[in-house]
């Protein structure tokens, strides 16, 4: 049964962003002004979806002394490793590699680097860390001075509502189902009923039609004799 309260579509997207941006360990602002970056750079969202999830899987390895990422910090910077270890979200975590990818000399070193963090197949960030010059709190800046920036607070009161709607909806569709149930007697009694004369209705077509039947047999045996009276008169 279809529920009866829509969520607004808008208000859907605007949540999933926020939904995003915290999975991510990333606060509203700044996965905004990341797929801003990532628009202007020729970087598909989806990549750079798929970018910040391995970033936050290999920053939390690297947290915990272990996978790829740490092993390239304690490898060319062991003092950005242990920055990066004492940083309490993934946020500043992000923001210390940007400033490290942006200090390297070399385009080989800044993509080896950026690759160790968001894989292989997402070396393309590199140009949204580095190759602008601009730094991540630039970056979040520009991007709200452009209004492509959602407020935190909008997108907190937008989940609510989108919340809100959730609950409105489950409500109402369990109650129309256990109308629906209720009602389910009443409903079969009124289909019986209507079966029935439907079946009456059919039982006084076919009586009238044979009764039309035998009077038009009658009549023809009427007209017949007196047809034949009439033969024998001349």
């Amino acid at each position: 049964m279809a529920s009866a309260v829509r969520k607004p579509k808008d208000s859907s997207a605007v949540v999933a962003l926020a939904k995003r941006a915290r999975t991510l360990g990333l606060s509203t602002d700044l996965f905004q002004a990341l797929q801003l970056a990532a628009e202007e750079q020729g970087i598909a969202q989806e990549s750079l979806n798929v970018a910040l999830q391995t970033f936050a899987t290999r920053s939390g390895e690297a947290a915990n002394a272990t996978g790829t990422l740490y092993s390239r910090l304690k490898q060319i910077n062991p003092e950005l490793l242990a920055q990066f270890q004492a940083a309490a979200t993934g946020e500043e975590r992000l923001k210390l590699l940007a400033a490290a990818v942006q200090d390297l000399d070399s385009a080989e070193e800044r993509a080896a680097l950026t690759a160790a963090a968001f894989g292989q197949r997402n070396v393309d960030l590199v140009r949204i860390l580095a190759d602008t010059g601009e730094s991540i709190d630039d970056l979040i800046r520009r991007a709200k001075d452009l209004g492509v920036v959602v407020e935190e607070q909008m997108l907190k009161r937008a989940e609510e509502m989108e919340n809100q709607f959730g609950v409105a909806a489950r409500v109402i569709d369990i109650n129309l189902k256990q109308a629906f149930v209720d009602l389910a007697p009443i409903l079969i009694s009124t289909l019986e009923l209507f079966a029935e004369m439907a079946k009456a209705t059919r039982y006084l077509s076919d009586l009238f039609r044979e009764m039309e039947t035998r009077s038009t047999a009658t009549l023809e045996t009427h007209l017949a004799d007196l047809s034949a009276r009439r033969d024998a008169l001349r």
